[in-house]
């Protein structure tokens, strides 16, 4: 579980014997140090949101893959615990910061997002024309069914033409840990990584994103790459851009070069 410290040691990656790629992507680049996303749409939004595009892209390039384009999807908790969250403006404070980054990487600017509580709901697709302001119609109903989040995230992204980049933000553990193990497991096989952003101060909910980030050292040779990143996010106003961007931007290299010894990528 990181926390915009020192870069996590993990362990030695074993791909899983009985997986295998399922689908491979030719990578793209643009220019490194560039927007992926259209200079006017990403000034539509304001000189603040500007600057966090221009900090985005600065980091991804320090860290190796500026100009690597990706496919962007979404994924919001809407379960009650985080009612809270959403009132404040936790929520969209954090996915205006998360899109900021994405414009530095998905050329067309949008993401499809979707909440997840006792089951799942696509929201459309969130762009730079509508990312302030995006989470006032968004509500919280239920409990916290990650899977079904997931399942319905995994139908979009078989169909990307990029790699994907796949964050969630949540605030606490799911409602079962064992299947979205599973399908995180099963995503393994695909040219997809995933970003978790907790939120918040639950136990249990670290926990859980802490196995999940570190599940090789818990489950070795579950998944043919190691496909998870976790970041735990206790007060997003307090963090400044560059360390938001970080956070984002970590693992990101490593994955990379693991979907290209995997097959997923070239």
């Amino acid at each position: 579980m990181g926390f915009f410290g020192s870069k996590k040691v993990k362990p030695a990656f074993v791909p899983a014997r009985n997986l295998s790629a399922k689908k491979t992507v030719n990578l793209s680049y643009g220019v490194a140090g560039q927007a992926a996303a259209k200079t006017s749409l990403i000034k539509a939004n304001g000189v603040d949101f500007e600057k966090k595009v221009k900090s985005a892209v600065n980091m991804q390039k320090a860290m190796g893959v500026g100009g690597l384009r990706w496919d962007v999807i979404a994924l919001i908790d809407e379960s009650y615990s985080m009612e809270h969250l959403f009132s404040n403006g936790t929520v969209q404070k954090l996915t205006e910061r998360a899109l900021a980054w994405t414009a530095g990487v998905d050329a067309d600017g949008m993401a499809p997002v979707g909440g997840f509580a006792s089951g799942f709901k696509w929201h459309g697709e969130v762009d730079l024309t509508n990312v302030m302001g995006c989470a006032a119609s968004w509500r919280c109903w239920g409990g916290t069914d990650l899977t079904a989040g997931l399942k319905a995230a995994f139908e979009v992204a078989k169909g990307a033409s990029n790699p994907v980049y796949l964050f969630i933000v949540t605030d606490g553990a799911p409602n079962n840990r064992e299947s979205v193990i599973e399908m995180v497991s099963k995503m393994s096989e695909y040219p997809i990584f995933i970003k978790i952003l907790l939120v918040g101060n639950d136990r249990q909910g670290k926990e859980f994103t802490d196995y999940l980030d570190n599940l090789e050292r818990h489950q070795p040779g579950r998944r043919l790459f190691d496909n998870v990143d976790a970041q735990h996010i206790v007060d997003v106003v307090r963090v400044s851009d560059d360390d938001f961007n970080k956070a984002m931007t970590e693992e990101l290299s490593d994955a990379v070069d693991a979907m290209k010894n995997a097959g997923l990528a070239r």
